[in-house]
C-alpha cells in the first residue's frame, strides 16, 4: 500500500459492515494482549441478571446508617426541611478535606454521614439523559443542568433485602414506580441486546445485534415486591427529560462513573421523590 495521505476524506469509501466488524475485533484484540493484528471474534458476555446489596457505604446509601435521624435537618436555623439548588451548585460543593481523595474509599464514614452535605435533603431540577440498573439493584441516572454539568442521582430496589430498615421504603418505592412508569417503553426487553456482560439499546452496536439469553422478561423494569422475576443489568441513553428530583446528599468515590460530578462525586443517594415536568 502506498504511504501517501489523503487530502478528501470525502474520496474515502465506507466499508461494509463485515469488514468492519473484523477491524473493530481487531482493535479490541491488540488493545487487549499486545499481540498482532487478527480478526478473532469479540466474545459477547452473559448479562448479570442477580442484583444483590451493595457494599460501599450501603447503610448511607440506604438509609439504615445510624445517623438516620438527624438527615433532613437545616443547617444554620431550626427545624426540617427539602433544599433547593442547582446541578451546577451542587457539584462545587468542596468534597470535605477528611473524604479526600475523592477517588479512595472512606473508612471513617463507611456507616456514618459527613455533616452538612449529607444530612441535607435536596431538591433540584434537571433532565435525564442516561438510566442504569446496576449490580446493586440501584437505577443510576445521569442528570444534567442547563450549562451542560451533570451528576448521579440514585434509586435503590425498594425491597426488604436491600432497604432493610429504612424509614423511607415507601418514598422509594413510589420514586422507583416513576421512573418505571414514565421509560416503560423505552425498556423494553426487544430494544436491548448483549454487550460486555450488560444489555445496551441495539443501535449500540454497528453490525449485527447479538440474540438475548432465553428467558428474559418482556420488560427491563422493575418486578413486583416479591416475584422470582430476575431483571438483567443494563444501561441506556434517555432523551432528555425533565425532571424535579428529591434526595439524600452523599458522597460516593469517583471511578469513572457515567454522569459523574468529577469535582467531588456528590450524588442525591437514595432519590426519595421524582416528579416529571414533561
Amino acid at each position: 500500500m502506498a504511504e501517501v495521505a489523503f487530502t478528501d476524506v470525502n474520496t474515502l469509501p465506507v466499508v461494509d459492515a463485515s469488514v468492519a466488524r473484523q477491524i473493530l475485533n481487531a482493535c479490541i484484540q491488540a488493545g487487549a494482549t499486545g499481540q498482532a493484528l487478527s480478526a478473532i471474534p469479540l466474545r459477547f458476555v452473559d448479562p448479570a441478571i442477580v442484583t444483590r446489596p451493595g457494599t460501599e457505604r450501603w447503610q448511607v446509601k440506604t438509609g439504615q446508617d445510624q445517623d438516620i435521624a438527624r438527615v433532613g435537618d437545616l443547617v444554620l436555623v431550626p427545624g426540617r426541611g427539602i433544599v433547593p439548588a442547582t446541578v451546577e451548585e451542587l457539584i462545587r460543593i468542596p468534597r470535605p478535606s477528611d473524604m479526600l481523595p475523592a477517588t479512595s474509599d472512606i473508612a471513617a464514614f463507611e456507616t456514618r454521614r459527613r455533616a452538612p452535605v449529607e444530612f441535607t435533603v435536596w431538591q433540584v431540577t434537571g433532565s435525564i439523559i442516561f438510566l442504569r440498573l446496576e449490580p446493586d439493584g440501584d437505577y443510576h441516572m445521569a442528570v444534567q443542568g442547563t450549562s451542560g454539568d451533570t451528576f448521579i442521582v440514585e434509586v435503590p430496589t425498594p425491597t426488604a433485602p436491600f432497604l432493610g430498615s429504612s424509614p423511607w421504603v415507601g418514598n422509594i418505592t413510589t420514586a422507583r414506580q416513576a421512573v418505571d412508569q414514565k421509560f416503560g417503553d423505552i425498556l423494553k426487553t426487544a430494544n436491548f441486546t448483549v454487550l460486555g456482560g450488560t444489555l445496551v439499546r441495539k443501535d449500540s452496536i454497528s453490525t449485527l445485534a447479538q440474540p438475548l439469553p432465553a428467558g428474559l422478561p418482556e420488560s427491563l423494569t422493575t418486578p413486583p415486591d416479591g416475584s422470582l422475576t430476575q431483571v438483567p443489568t443494563f444501561q441506556t441513553a434517555i432523551p432528555a427529560t425533565p425532571a424535579r428530583i428529591t434526595g439524600v446528599g452523599f458522597f460516593d468515590r469517583v471511578h469513572g462513573q457515567t454522569g459523574v460530578a468529577t469535582l467531588n462525586g456528590i450524588e442525591l443517594h437514595p432519590v426519595l421523590k421524582i416528579e416529571f415536568l414533561a
